[in-house]
Parts: structure tokens; C-alpha cells; sequence
């Protein structure tokens, strides 16, 4: 219902002679809302006739991808590794790598590759913020907990994401553990740089 005026639009444009090709949403018979990909020529006959050649691809599967793969960047609150964030939101290849194609066109979402290496982040916070807001209490806990193992299944002891996503999952003992590791590594750090100023 939300994309009926687009329908419109887009009959008015294939009655001009236009071609069209736009993502709408369709409401099937059974209720369910699908995404679509809406491609679409047409053509006269010689008497005048109208003739529409086109096809309809169910994106939806796509489009459902993006969104936990969204929603997962979001909830990390900072660059991580995509590696790390399609195991997160359990999206494999090549769906993860559509799903990431889809988030960066729409400027959502901010990637300095493909590889599993390569970190995305938040296009902006204006686009983090609400879609963490969005989130129920039982949807970021779960997000959390999927962080969390990725974290762990990368071998490397990433401390402060570690405290971060347990805590976000409600393991306040994990959580307590990787923070004191945090704050060791922190105390240490700083004892460097207090070291290196007095040996300048």
C-alpha cells in the first residue's frame, strides 16, 4: 500500500514510452510483504497498441539480509571487521556481499573493501542512532551475544569489544573479565606514554 503512488507513476511513465526499473514493496495474498525489483519496457504495435514487457524479482531474501546486516554494524557502534559482522548476523556469501552492495549504494553503511578484513561502520550516526533505537531490548541482547562469539571465533583478544558485547548480552561475569583485561592493557598503555615523554 505504502508504494501504490509509485505504481502509478511508474504506469504513467511505461504509457510515455519509458522504460522502468525501481524497487517496490507488494503485498501478496497471504499478507506477507515481499521487496521486488520492478523491471520493465514497452512498446507499440503498429495500430497503436500498448505492449509491456517485464519481470518482477523477488528481492526480499536481499533486502532482509541488509537489514541484520545493518542493524549488526549499528549495534557495534564502531568500525569492525566484516568478517566479523556477516558471521554476527549469520548472512553467508554471496548473500552478505549483495546485502553489503545494497547498504552502500543507499549510503548507509561505509566499507573500506569486501574482504573479511576490511572494517564497515555506520555511514553516520544519524543513521546508527535510529536503527539501534529501533531495536527491542531482546533484539539487541541477542545482536550482542552474536557479537560477541564473532569476536571470540576470530582468535584475537579484542578486550574492549568483548567486555562491550557480553555486557550488551547480559553475561556480567565475561563481561567483568574482558573489561579488567581492557583496563589492564589501558593502564599499561598509558605507563608506556608516560615512559617514552620522560625518556625524550
Amino acid at each position: 500500500p505504502d508504494d501504490r503512488e509509485r505504481f502509478r507513476e511508474g504506469d504513467e511513465r511505461l504509457a510515455r514510452g519509458e522504460s522502468i526499473e525501481e524497487e517496490l514493496r507488494l503485498v501478496g495474498p497471504d499478507g506477507q510483504e515481499r521487496w521486488v525489483v520492478d523491471r520493465a519496457k514497452p512498446r507499440r504495435t503498429a495500430d497503436g497498441r500498448l505492449f509491456v514487457d517485464g519481470i518482477l524479482i523477488d528481492i526480499t531474501e536481499r533486502r532482509e539480509s541488509a537489514r541484520q546486516l545493518l542493524e549488526t554494524v549499528a549495534l557495534a557502534g564502531r568500525p569492525v571487521e566484516w568478517g566479523i559482522v556477516s558471521d554476527a548476523a549469520s548472512v553467508p556469501n554471496p548473500a552478505a556481499h549483495e546485502a553489503l552492495a545494497l547498504l552502500r549504494t543507499e549510503r548507509l553503511i561505509r566499507a573500506r573493501g569486501t574482504r573479511r578484513t576490511d572494517t564497515v561502520e555506520t555511514f553516520h550516526d544519524r543513521v546508527r542512532e535510529p536503527v539501534v533505537a529501533n531495536l527491542s531490548a531482546d533484539e539487541r541482547r541477542a545482536i550482542h551475544l552474536h557479537l560477541a562469539r564473532a569476536f571470540e571465533q576470530t582468535g584475537r583478544d579484542d578486550a574492549d569489544a568483548l567486555a562491550t558485547h557480553w555486557q550488551g548480552a547480559g553475561d556480567a561475569v565475561r563481561a567483568a573479565h574482558h573489561a579488567i583485561e581492557a583496563g589492564d592493557r589501558a593502564a599499561r598503555a598509558l605507563a608506556f606514554d608516560r615512559a617514552v615523554r620522560f625518556y625524550q
